[in-house]
């Protein structure tokens, strides 16, 4: 996908292989170039969704797709009006995975930070 749609090679794609005409390839570039990035944002939540249930700590999972959904919601509204509809659609469900994956990241490794930030503050023992 980065071949295909982060370079001048999308033109080609669009134009010539599936025989779009000039302004709807135009218009199809942005979402497309958003489709792009899915796959990474994509396969962290699904990685950290398997560590979370390897690792019994379903509770990790809960929050994260009130998240997801608020997030999409939130995008959608503060998004400019003036983008294309797939463009901002594409954008907020874009933002949606992004946010889920972080939210089952700190969930599944947020309290391992938090523990070793704990450690590591606290003052030295003094031994007997």
């Amino acid at each position: 996908m980065a071949l295909a749609f982060w370079t001048p090679l999308r033109a080609y794609l669009l134009g010539h292989l599936l025989g779009l005409e000039p302004g709807l390839a135009a218009r199809c570039q942005w979402p497309l170039f958003l489709f792009s990035f899915f796959p990474l944002a994509v396969a962290m939540r699904a990685y950290y969704h398997g560590v979370a249930l390897v690792e019994h700590r379903t509770q990790a999972l809960a929050p994260s797709a009130p998240a997801r959904i608020g997030i999409i919601w939130l995008a959608m509204v503060l998004l400019p009006a003036t983008l294309p509809g797939a463009t901002r659609g594409i954008g907020a469900l874009l933002s949606g995975f992004v946010l889920e994956a972080g939210v089952v990241w700190w969930g599944v490794r947020g309290a391992d930070l938090r523990r070793r930030w704990r450690v590591a503050a606290a003052p030295p023992r003094e031994e007997q």
